[in-house]
């Protein structure tokens, strides 16, 4: 069985999952995508990728994958499973409309099920896409609910979590430290991702120096990511926190290890994906803000209380308490925080070979039994 896997992006971390899917033994799999998307760079050979067309129309814009609709039709697959529907990618639309309707062959959605930011009408159209497709695998227990609120079968939904790939799980590829906090060490807060206004890195500081004054607590906060960091520069120097915030610049893979081997908490103010996944991985609590939408689907393995824990949006007084709150934690029950971090990933699946099997043993029901 022929099955095509078309991505926005070809995203560097889900190379592991593609790899396992391209060489299974009983489907003939090829994963296609754009050169880029929206500052994604996808992988390069053995993937095929198609450069994107984007227009402007009543200030939104559309993007077209040229070439795309020729290729797929000499393939000529089996299935077509398509990355999240957008209704602003013009080419899915399209190869719904020739695979599914026309062709009356499989067409899969692989979404964060989300409902979309285009009203009423946007809502219907989503549900049109998503009732009449075979299936959707969606990331999280909220995309699940959002589809069956959509009144998209059960049976079509399905979880398939999340997921890095393996060289950049802590507990996979290193020994954690096996001890308690050293008193002798500075409390040390890591906040690792792009440096955008949109990650309110401001407010980390901010309750930084509600800290430091107003609990005197010997702290060290390492900021990595690449970006413009001038303007929070700035504000930790009129803080006066140059002491205690570290700015290290864009670092990646192994080059990150130390620093979250050498944490104590991570702290998100924005909105959050698979940052978390990676800082869980290692064993750090996670703090970040109640916005819930602003997250990826990885904020379903936060467990408020348990693993890390959930604060006021952009309250820096709020980010203050529960750091503190934690500070007093982890001194005191390290071993078994580290523990529930490394827990929730394995509970919820969110590793590349059980994302793959759950593919698969989607598809297996699918497109086997009904064949």
């Amino acid at each position: 069985m022929k099955i095509i896997i078309l991505e926005h992006a070809l995203a560097h971390y889900r190379k592991d999952v593609f790899e396992k899917l391209i060489n299974h033994p009983d489907f003939s799999i090829e994963i296609i995508g754009g050169e880029d998307f929206k500052e994604i760079k996808s992988l390069g050979k053995p993937y095929t990728s198609f450069p994107y067309k984007k227009t402007s129309f009543l200030g939104h814009e559309f993007y077209y994958l040229k070439g795309i609709i020729n290729y797929i039709s000499t393939k000529k697959p089996d299935v077509i499973i398509c990355t999240g529907f957008d209704p602003h990618l013009i080419h899915t639309i399209l190869l719904f409309i020739a695979h599914k309707i026309i062709l009356s062959k499989k067409f899969i959605w692989w979404s964060h099920g989300t409902t979309g930011n285009q009203g009423r009408l946007g809502f219907i159209f989503r549900r049109f896409f998503y009732k009449n497709s075979d299936g959707v695998l969606v990331y999280s227990q909220k995309g699940r609910d959002n589809l069956r609120n959509m009144n998209v079968d059960t049976d079509n939904i399905k979880i398939v979590g999340n997921s890095l790939n393996n060289e950049d799980y802590g507990f996979l590829n290193l020994n954690l430290p096996t001890s308690a906090v050293n008193p002798h060490k500075k409390f040390t807060i890591l906040f690792c991702g792009r440096i955008t206004p949109s990650k309110k890195i401001d407010v980390l500081i901010q309750s930084l120096s509600i800290l430091k004054i107003n609990h005197q607590i010997d702290l060290k906060c390492i900021i990595i990511g690449g970006g413009d960091s001038s303007a929070l520069k700035t504000l930790t120097k009129q803080l006066q926190l140059e002491d205690v915030v570290e700015f290290t610049g864009a670092k990646y893979g192994n080059e990150t290890f130390p620093y979250f081997l050498n944490a104590d908490l991570f702290v998100y103010p924005g909105g959050v994906g698979l940052s978390l996944l990676q800082a869980f991985s290692f064993g750090l609590p996670v703090i970040t803000t109640d916005n819930l939408i602003l997250h990826g689907p990885e904020i379903e393995l936060l467990s408020p209380g348990k693993n890390g824990d959930l604060c006021k949006d952009e309250d820096t007084e709020d980010f203050a308490r529960t750091i503190l709150t934690w500070h007093k934690k982890i001194i005191e029950n390290k071993l078994q925080i580290r523990v529930n971090c490394i827990e929730s990933i394995k509970e919820k699946r969110y590793l590349p070979n059980d994302m793959y099997q759950t593919i698969i043993d989607f598809l297996n029901k699918k497109l086997i039994k009904h064949s």
